[in-house]
């Protein structure tokens, strides 16, 4: 199973973003939501997409009755505020973040 905790931010407040496991959308997370992805055992590669941005892929090998934590957000916050025009055209595969919680 692939639980997938989405952290508060005003950044996207108002959208979903789309959960795409190994090419195919699966799922929307919201904004401060926790949601759980059934899948199949082996290697998978996963990512988060918001209209033309996303987040990086995220690759991982699921055994049979493991379950992978994973957090996500926007990237966008402090400083890197003012390097949104940047994220939104050439770090477009950054806008959004997604990490394994270990």
């Amino acid at each position: 199973m692939i639980r997938i905790r989405r952290s508060r931010s005003w950044m996207d407040k108002h959208r979903g973003y789309l959960v795409v496991l190994n090419g195919e959308t699966v799922a929307i997370v919201r904004d401060g939501q926790s949601i759980e992805v059934e899948n199949t055992t082996g290697k998978n590669e996963l990512y988060l997409r918001v209209d033309w941005c996303r987040s990086p892929v995220l690759g991982f090998d699921l055994q049979v009755d493991e379950t992978i934590e994973l957090e996500c957000g926007n990237s966008l916050s402090g400083l890197k505020l003012l390097m949104t025009p940047l994220y939104l055209t050439v770090l477009r595969a950054e806008y959004l973040f997604l990490h394994q919680i270990e």
